[in-house]
């Protein structure tokens, strides 16, 4: 029987973040609100300590709190413009210009994203400006993201349940009035 913090916040989780997956892992019986996660374990709200054998998401990109990757985020945060994109960034160039090093090749720029959603976005958008085509080959019933392009990349069961497998019904919109209205 989960605590009475953790009861509600699943029942927050039902009513304000995802229902369905909410409620399918509460039919399998799971009860899993994740609290932290240190090294291979992640604990529960309930304080369960369980090995972490799924290792999805940004876990792939920097585990969980490793010492050493804390520290070097708090000193990176103490100096470093985190916010804006717009302007040159000693981080990001140096980033950029590692990579570019790195990968070799004719590799020239670097373009960051939020995710591999918007990742796969920008590759699309891309590749179609390079080669001024519009036909992307994916992987048959693939995942590539839940943004706008991406979704259409991947499988039906995705592209389908959010309206995007049909690309085609994009049309151009109404230009925006640039004289004010009266009164306005």
């Amino acid at each position: 029987m989960p605590s009475p913090e953790k009861a509600q916040f699943i029942a927050d989780s039902l009513e304000f973040w995802n229902p369905g997956k909410t409620q399918a892992w509460q039919n399998m019986g799971v009860d899993l609100v994740i609290d932290r996660r240190d090294g291979y374990f992640l604990y529960d709200m309930d304080g369960r300590r369980l090995i972490d054998v799924h290792l999805n998401g940004g876990t792939y990109n920097i585990g969980h709190r490793h010492p050493e990757l804390i520290e070097v985020l708090q000193r990176g945060m103490q100096r470093f413009d985190m916010g804006n994109h717009h302007f040159p960034s000693l981080g990001r160039t140096a980033l950029a210009k590692e990579l570019a090093r790195v990968c070799g090749g004719d590799m020239h720029y670097t373009i960051y994203g939020s995710g591999g959603g918007e990742a796969i976005d920008i590759a699309i958008k891309t590749a179609r400006h390079a080669k001024q085509k519009r036909k992307i080959v994916s992987i048959l019933n693939a995942y590539h993201g839940h943004t706008g392009l991406a979704v259409c990349a991947g499988a039906d069961r995705f592209s389908k349940l959010f309206l995007s497998d049909r690309p085609d019904e994009f049309v151009e919109r109404l230009r925006p009035r640039l004289t004010p209205t009266p009164g306005g």
